[in-house]
């Protein structure tokens, strides 16, 4: 019996092993992709190359499992719960979308998560003198862990952020502040804070900028703001903006 613990224990590490080290390709092939595409555009001069003959040229990675890695992770999407998905996208969302990171991906990643896991407590299970029971528990244990621990670290990322932008908040209404006193305009002004405090609340807030440029109401480019972030001290400053705006003040 215990060898045969042993031998589930050795096949799943193996095979999660490869599935990890297959999403971390994945990832630094993501990320690495948009520069070939512009070398590669770049090195056009005046012959084409055939499109199937690229395709061949690829890796067997970008081939074959990137794209069944995107299935699987639309697949795994598909059976994760309603609200669990949706928090998954707001996490996302808070954490300011991290390259590399999608909702299927954050799936894929707590599905490996609980099989790497069990694979653990199969490992302590057939290496130390426990019980069945015992045996069971610590299984159940590490699956879990591993299961939730993509979603934690996803959270640790957002609320990181969420408490860079509660910090920079009050150096951006001082300089909000002195440059609408100077006489600038309130876009101008908010310009002026995007160009010189960087960070995660000049990005909302050149996002906010760019919202409002292409034609969005203020008013709710604001509320876009508040969703994006949901600080409760930004929320109140929005609050005053969205108020402002109403009254036509602005």
């Amino acid at each position: 019996m215990s060898d045969l613990w042993l031998a589930l224990a050795l096949v799943g590490t193996f095979l999660t092993v490869f599935m990890i080290g297959v999403l971390l390709d994945m990832i630094a092939r993501e990320r690495a992709r948009p520069v070939s595409i512009l070398q590669s555009q770049v090195g056009q001069v005046t012959d084409s190359v055939d499109l199937r003959e690229q395709e061949l040229q690829g890796s067997f990675v970008d081939r074959v499992l990137v794209p069944f890695g995107a299935r699987v992770g639309r697949f795994l999407r598909r059976l994760t719960p309603f609200d669990t998905s949706r928090r998954i996208e707001q996490l996302l969302v808070y954490a300011g979308n991290p390259e590399g990171w999608t909702a299927e991906r954050v799936a894929a990643l707590k599905i490996v998560g609980g099989i790497g896991g069990l694979i653990v407590g199969l490992l302590l299970a057939a290496v130390l003198p426990w019980s069945g029971v015992v045996r069971v528990i610590v299984a159940a244990f590490f699956t879990a862990v591993g299961y939730l621990l993509p979603g934690a670290y996803l959270g640790a990322m957002a609320r990181n952020r969420q408490r860079t932008i509660q910090r920079q908040l009050s150096d951006v209404m001082d300089l909000l502040t002195i440059s609408v006193e100077a006489g600038l305009g309130f876009d101008a002004a908010l310009a002026q804070v995007v160009r010189n405090v960087p960070g995660p609340l000049a990005e909302e807030l050149a996002r906010l900028l760019q919202e409002v440029q292409i034609g969005v109401g203020r008013a709710d480019a604001f509320r876009h703001l508040g969703e994006r972030t949901d600080v409760p001290e930004l929320r109140a400053f929005i609050l005053s903006m969205i108020q402002d705006e109403m009254l036509g003040e602005r």
